[in-house]
């Protein structure tokens, strides 16, 4: 018996019968979207959870050795006790210890803080020399953009434009981080010669005794008048070299004074670091936009250019600024992206269903996407677990469920087409149908939210990034619910059906009779292909449902071996996605200069050149548009590439690295070389290890080996670790002479480092900016380990003698940083994986793991592994997908158990889930793409919309069976009954996402895989969905009467009816 549905009861009905309260909802949703929409931020990437704080200790002038044993260690020792402390990562480098302190998640950050600042504060034995620790909590901060101001202009005048520009930058109303980088700080230099010293009887501590003494501001009280309060205070503070010249050193008993001018070379200068800094090829100072967390990226980068355009043309000639880096660029293209491909498949959906739906039924259906959007617009911003905004990461959510948004709408719009074909129109017509598919269609939107749990279940830093993806795409289901269930069915009820013979323009009414002719023939070809094709098929296959079944399960096994075992279809999940910048590191080799280092760079910078003109002549345009680079001392040098926007770059990013490193080659004194390019996601598309140990000689060693190891992989390049070798050092120490003369340490290093390094004689604020004031010897007299060696070195007693009569010293090998994980030394091993390599990043780290790295470790069981880097950090992502997938497999499982009132019939369901992953796998191959993180997000979605369409096919099966039909009659019926549906969803979500597929910008390259397994996934399932489904149900229903020992035949229609109360 067919079951009868109450027209005039029940929400539906309801709403059907009252259009001003659908319309009102409606309007509701659309008001509170706009809402939403106008308060929601927009920037380039989501807030990222930190976790952490960082302790910064600068030590001037001290070795990386020195650091790590007089600040790195006390520290970690004095913290490692304290709850909530997850992990501690340390790094000594020259002047400066950093310590950085992970946060279990369950902690406060601010009261662990709080804990470390009062063991910090307590602990007794810091070096002198050290400064005082500075802790903080780290916080998001992402850049917008970068203005570099460059020309043919001395350092300070740059410098001084770069200031003024910051302030103005800082005044505008979005703009509050501004950093001025690429420039030295500002020092006075008081050089004083040993001839000077040695003439008038003094040190240089005496020198820098005298300029504390002379120039400062001091405040002296206060004068109690009868007319008030009078302040008094000293103002003496030099400012600038003219100043510092007239501060008296000696002051004679007869009135005369020697003053700093007569003994000393004053510079009003930089702080002596050997540095380079060039934007295009000349001398520049930098400026990084960041944004805080309330700030909105595209209000901060439309305020700067506006700004620029007034700014320029007030500089004088020969000084420019240029702004580059631009972030929002991207956030611009795919938004702009979204609207485009969002226009294109709602004509594409609508197309689809205007062949098989009339013209207004398909407008009605497509409302639903962008009431979806609204209504998720308007959760966004009320959203109560953190800050959601509009950035690259949502627009992907968006993007996705472009697709599926509809397929609730449709299910609902195809049956009440259906009924109104059959009763004729009319409000109870749509509300039979529309009832007749609620229940179903309603779980299977539920199943398709369940499928995103796993975006949910992400932890780290980019857990937010994942959520606020799946919130996205949940919130739009939800509102589909709402749309489908509530709003579609009173347009649907209220809708006017005119004949085509009421129309009364012969233009308008020969379009409409020539469209009518189209959707009837294809109304035609669709019901002759079901009978005549799928019908008959089916029934075959039905007939002969165990080699079916058998065939299908082979296909699985086979394409899943075949495709991902054999390597046709390779897996890298962070893929190396092109983008449109290059990052070269230079490191250089132990005792390079520092004019070595800028030398190297600017051969990096001039083979640029030479291959953008070779590519500006191949194509007629060029590869980059600027380039920043700059060194650090003589240990290293960088440079940042701009690139020609990726839908204008002539050549792939990939070529042009190999290209460009080709055309480098060897660089003298270099160690490593790094050029990178691409971008992934946490850790990107490489290898990476951490080794950890007490030996730093065994440390070296393993490290070398597995560096020798990785360089045996094809695709493997720009291999580098935190060990290598920094500037040599010289180990001073007393001899039992000096001793005697009444030298110590502590003397004997103070005055070295007073003649070589600078005893700091003061700091005061210019302009707002902290100038140090040094004082030492001048820069000829110490730039060899001659120097050295002739110093003289005054003794206690007034007398001075030679460094080499009181002193030894040992030239030894240094490190340029050292680092360390939970208190024991440590060394990252990193390499990147070409995209076009043979071999995944995957498979490498595998191969590392099972066949290389154990046996090493053997060799050297004082170094173990450490978890962490590229490679872990992919494990773990994987393995919190794996739990999260499971966890959704069995919220759908359950939510499917609930309306069909079964435990074997979601099984049935669920079991068409791998067979559209064929689709998707089947697609990655056509269009050579790796299956990545993102093609498994895909992938959800696909199984979301799988179940759906499955859930709808077993429940029309046991409606089928509740009117007294066999199996086989029930689910040929089904079949035939949900065939149009079933084809209208998978056209249209294919449709939907085909626009996305066949992008070729940047900002769709991370989107493409997840359209792609959805897309292609979608079509498989179709046929899944179709012919596997009633088969197992089918087969599924005989067993379980072989079983009972019962036969089918006999069942009473009470014991097999479909149970719908």
């Amino acid at each position: 018996m067919v079951k009868q549905y109450d027209t005039h009861s029940g929400i539906i009905s309801w709403f059907a019968r009252n259009s001003v309260a659908a319309n009102l909802l409606m309007i509701f949703i659309i008001v509170a979207g706009f809402i939403g929409l106008s308060h929601l931020r927009q920037q380039v990437f989501p807030d990222i959870v930190i976790n952490s704080v960082s302790i910064q200790v600068p030590y001037p002038g001290a070795a990386p050795q020195e650091v790590e044993e007089g600040i790195v260690i006390l520290i970690e020792e004095n913290i490692k006790d304290i709850e909530g402390i997850k992990k501690v990562t340390s790094t000594a480098s020259e002047g400066m210890g950093s310590i950085n302190i992970e946060i279990e998640d369950n902690y406060e950050v601010s009261e662990v803080m709080d804990e470390i600042k009062v063991r910090v504060d307590a602990i007794p034995n810091l070096p002198d020399l050290a400064e005082r620790p500075v802790i903080y909590e780290n916080r998001m901060q992402r850049q917008v953009m970068r203005l570099n101001v460059f020309g043919d202009a001395n350092e300070r005048t740059l410098k001084e434009y770069a200031k003024d520009i910051k302030d103005e930058l800082l005044a505008l109303p979005n703009v509050s981080l501004v950093e001025v980088e690429g420039a030295r700080p500002y020092e006075v230099g008081i050089q004083v010669s040993d001839y000077q010293l040695r003439k008038y009887g003094l040190t240089l501590q005496d020198v820098a005794n005298a300029v504390r003494s002379h120039s400062l501001d001091l405040p002296s009280g206060t004068i109690k008048t009868l007319g008030g309060d009078i302040l008094v205070r000293t103002k003496n503070q030099a400012y600038d070299a003219y100043d510092f010249a007239k501060i008296p050193v000696i002051t004679r008993p007869d009135g005369t004074t020697l003053l700093l001018a007569d003994i000393a070379a004053i510079d009003d200068g930089f702080a002596e670091w050997n540095f380079l800094s060039r934007f295009d090829g000349k001398p520049t100072v930098s400026l990084r936009v960041r944004s805080s967390l309330e700030s909105d990226d595209l209000l901060i980068a439309e305020q700067i250019y506006d700004y620029l355009d007034k700014k320029t043309p007030t500089l004088p000639a020969g000084i420019s600024i240029e702004a580059w880096g631009d972030g929002t660029y991207y956030l611009k293209g795919r938004l702009e992206m979204m609207q485009k491909n969002m226009l294109a498949g709602i004509i594409l959906v609508f197309i689809v269903l205007a062949l098989f739906l009339r013209f207004k039924l398909a407008f009605w259906v497509m409302i639903g996407i962008p009431l979806c959007f609204l209504g998720a617009f308007a959760l966004m911003y009320m959203y109560p677990g953190f800050a959601m905004t509009i950035n690259m990461i949502t627009l992907f959510g968006f993007i996705l469920v472009l697709g599926i948004v509809v397929d609730d709408a449709i299910i609902i719009a195809e049956s009440a087409w259906a009924s109104i074909e059959e009763k004729g129109h009319s409000i109870d017509s749509v509300v039979e149908g529309a009832k007749r598919v609620a229940l179903p269609a309603t779980f299977g939107v539920l199943t398709t939210i369940a499928a995103f749990y796993p975006m949910l279940a992400i932890s780290g830093p980019w857990s937010n990034a994942m959520a606020s993806m799946g919130l996205v795409v949940m919130f739009c289901l939800m509102f589909s619910l709402i749309e489908s269930k509530i709003i579609l069915p009173a347009h649907l009820a209220h809708m006017k059906l005119n004949k085509l013979e009421d129309t009364k323009s012969p233009k308008l009414r020969a379009v409409k009779g020539f469209f009518r002719a189209i959707r009837l023939k294809v109304k035609d070809l669709l019901s002759r292909f079901i009978n005549n094709v799928y019908k008959p098929k089916l029934e075959t296959f039905l007939n002969y449902r165990g080699l079916t079944i058998l065939t299908f399960v082979c296909l699985l096994f086979i394409t899943t071996i075949g495709f991902i075992g054999s390597g046709w279809v390779k897996t890298s999940l962070f893929p190396n996605i092109p983008n449109d910048g290059v990052f070269v590191e230079i490191k250089m080799a132990e005792g390079a200069t520092a004019d070595q280092a800028m030398s190297n760079v600017q051969i990096v910078w001039d083979k640029l050149n030479e291959l953008h003109n070779e590519v500006e002549a191949e194509h007629g345009i060029g590869v980059f548009q600027h380039a920043f680079m700059w060194t650090r001392e003589n240990t290293g040098a960088y440079m940042w590439t701009e690139l020609v926007k990726s839908e204008n770059l002539p050549i792939n990013q990939f070529d042009l690295i190999d290209r460009w490193r080709d055309k480098v080659g060897t660089l003298p004194a270099v160690e490593e070389i790094s050029f990178g390019g691409g971008g992934g996601g946490p850790g990107g598309d490489g290898v990476g290890y951490r080794l950890v140990g007490t030996d730093i000689e065994e440390l070296q060693i393993v490290t070398e080996k597995i560096r020798a190891k990785l360089a045996e992989y094809d695709g493997v390049y720009d291999i580098s670790d935190n060990l290598s070798g920094g500037k040599e050092e010289i180990v001073v120490e007393v001899k039992p002479h000096g001793y005697n003369l009444g030298l110590s340490t502590q003397i004997l290093s103070q005055q070295v480092r007073n003649a070589f390094y600078g005893s700091e004689a003061q700091r005061f604020l210019r302009d707002n900016e902290e100038v140090k004031v040094f004082v030492r010897y001048p820069l000829e007299d110490r730039r060899s380990i001659g120097n050295l060696e002739q110093m003289p070195i005054r003794t206690p007693s007034g007398e001075y003698v030679t460094f080499t009569d009181v002193a030894n010293y040992d030239v030894q090998e240094g490190f340029s940083r050292i680092s360390r994980i939970d208190g024991v030394r440590a060394n990252r091993i990193s390499a990147d994986v070409s995209p076009q390599a043979a071999i995944t990043s995957g498979e490498i780290h595998q191969d590392m793991m099972q066949n290389v790295i154990p046996g090493i470790l053997a060799q050297h069981p004082t170094v173990k592994l450490e978890p962490g880097g590229p490679s872990e950090d992919q494990q773990k992502l994987t393995k919190e997908l794996g739990i999260g997938g499971l966890i959704a497999l069995i919220l759908i499982y359950g939510l499917m158990a609930i309306p069909l009132k079964s435990y074997i019939k979601p099984v049935v369901v669920m079991s068409a889930i791998p067979f559209g992953i064929i689709g998707a796998m089947v697609g990655h191959l056509l269009l050579d793409i790796n299956l990545s993180m993102f093609s498994f997000f895909g992938i959800i979605a696909l199984s979301g919309v799988v179940v759906n369409d499955s859930l709808l096919m077993v429940d029309f099966i046991g409606r089928a069976r509740a009117e007294g039909m066999s199996r086989i009659e029930a689910a040929i019926n089904a079949g035939t009954r949900r065939f149009r549906a079933i084809i209208l969803t998978s056209l249209t979500t294919f449709f939907g996402l085909l626009p996305i597929t066949t992008e070729t910008s940047l900002q769709a390259q991370l989107v493409i895989p997840m359209a792609v397994s959805l897309a292609f996934g979608i079509v498989f399932a179709t046929v899944i969905t179709l012919i596997w489904v009633p088969c197992l149900y089918v087969t599924l229903g005989s067993i379980k009467d072989w079983f009972l020992g019962r036969d089918a035949k006999s069942l009473s229609k009470k014991e097999e009816a479909y149970e719908n109360n």
